[in-house]
């Protein structure tokens, strides 16, 4: 017999387990008990599920049935309980094993598990990556985002539009030991954008580097929507974009990676959507990804509209956003403390003064795949998510919301729980007549599945 405990988490004075058990023998049948340490035996909620990724491994069968189960049973915080799974074939036992359960062994649990996807991390993306980008799938979005990217007769067309409401937008770029190629892609496009009425602000951390200070200059000298920035030294994501913000003069500033890249129409379709909604205070773009020095665009991300829960567990809006800058201003810019999520603190702030938030579903914003970079790997940078958790509970914290908020599965998400500061009787009144299986569903769902237990 083999099982294992994938996941576990105590709330409510209730605990629930999930993974997988398999018997060892081809008959053979498994039950679960849960006992307390008293020695007294549970009420236990059990459901089984498929678990096709450990039917696939174990037995090449992905469509093997009730491999998996979810256990819910009652609990206290700091107990030790033990869980005992036994397997019978032809009506005797066969084997049995045991797991003591606690909080604190939950807890060890995930931080270990979390230590080995950070250590495991990069050898496992460069796998992923290798064997994705050849997925049919992978190149169907390439051809989907070929066919629906404006095209040349599109481009000229939207260079002839003219908005009732055309307001300036600052494009603030923080720069620091940018690649010259890199930053000629990017730079291009911006300077190539069908919409024209916008100021490219290069902020230049490190000046001593010559080939780049070089092509900055170059830009600005050629260009005069292009203003260049010089720092005498570098203060971080946070300080070198605060200094791009400071000299904006457009109605709205949007921000952009040094190494990223925007689609030639990013700015129009922004715009489009500001005639439409000129209230708009936020507005954000879908995104993808693409191989560095490869035109292989790649993991696009179609995005919600405006959602708050979703913003609390990952920071889904990420690129492209634009700001109105007078709003951008007013609260402060980004945030030194928050750097590596310095953009996911921004935005909590910026939503907590406005809910006039748009989103324009396009893929308007190309997000560089390479060595180092966070969009080819969260994980390299732990101290990106250590930050974003650190911005999560910030945001609570000024809205007054008790919760407690831990790092999620996967990196760059986030998990909340909150926290009741009572329990309050809840009423439920159930019409029925005659119905008793119906009942009975209802019933065991509020006391058995539900973990709010005043009712």
């Amino acid at each position: 017999m083999q099982f294992f405990i994938d996941y576990a988490y105590a709330e409510n004075h209730t605990m629930t387990l999930i993974g997988w058990a398999v018997p060892g023998e081809k008959e053979g049948k498994l039950s679960y008990e849960v006992k307390g340490a008293d020695g007294a035996v549970r009420e236990l909620l059990f459901l089984s599920s498929s678990r096709p990724d450990i039917g696939y491994s174990l037995f090449r069968d992905p469509d093997r049935k009730d491999l998996g189960y979810f256990l819910r049973f009652p609990y206290e915080k700091g107990e030790t309980v033990t869980l005992r799974i036994t397997e019978t074939a032809n009506g005797m036992e066969v084997a049995s094993e045991t797991r003591s359960v606690s909080q604190k062994s939950i807890e060890t649990k995930n931080r270990l598990r979390r230590m080995k996807r950070q250590l495991s991390a990069p050898i496992a993306l460069a796998k992923k990556v290798k064997r994705k980008l050849f997925r049919a799938e992978e190149k169907e979005y390439r051809d989907w985002f070929f066919r629906h990217r404006s095209g040349r007769d599109d481009l000229e067309a939207q260079k002839k539009t003219v908005f009732s409401h055309a307001p300036k937008i600052s494009v603030v770029v923080p720069m620091f030991r940018t690649d010259r190629a890199m930053f000629l892609e990017m730079a291009d496009s911006v300077i190539r954008q069908s919409y024209d009425n916008l100021e490219l602000i290069l902020v230049n951390a490190s000046p001593e580097d010559e080939a780049l200070s070089e092509a900055a200059g170059e830009y600005a000298k050629k260009d005069p929507r292009v203003r260049l920035v010089t720092l005498p030294k570098n203060l971080g994501i946070s300080g070198n974009t605060n200094a791009g913000i400071d000299v904006a003069e457009g109605e709205f500033t949007c921000f952009l990676d040094h190494d990223d890249k925007l689609e030639c129409d990013a700015l129009f379709w922004f715009v489009s959507f500001l005639n439409e909604h000129p209230e708009t205070d936020v507005l954000y773009s879908d995104e993808d990804k693409f191989i560095s020095g490869d035109d292989t665009y790649c993991y696009p991300n179609f995005k919600p509209d405006w959602n708050p829960d979703f913003l609390n567990a990952n920071n889904y809006i990420c690129h492209l956003t634009m700001v109105r800058t007078s709003l951008l201003k007013e609260n402060g810019g980004f945030r030194k403390e928050f750097d590596g999520a310095q953009d996911h603190d921004l935005l909590f702030r910026l939503t907590e003064k406005t809910d006039r938030i748009g989103h324009v579903a396009r893929i308007l914003y190309h997000w560089r795949m390479g060595s180092g970079s966070t969009a080819a790997d969260f994980k390299r940078k732990s101290y990106a998510e250590d930050a974003g958790l650190k911005a999560v509970k910030a945001h609570y914290g000024r809205l007054g919301i008790q919760a407690e908020v831990e790092p999620g599965q996967v990196g760059g998400w986030y998990v909340t729980r909150f926290t009741l500061p009572s329990e309050p009787l809840v009423s439920v009144i159930i019409p029925n007549k005659d119905h008793v299986k119906d009942l009975k569903a209802c019933l065991d769902s509020l006391y058995r599945i539900s973990s709010y237990r005043n009712i």
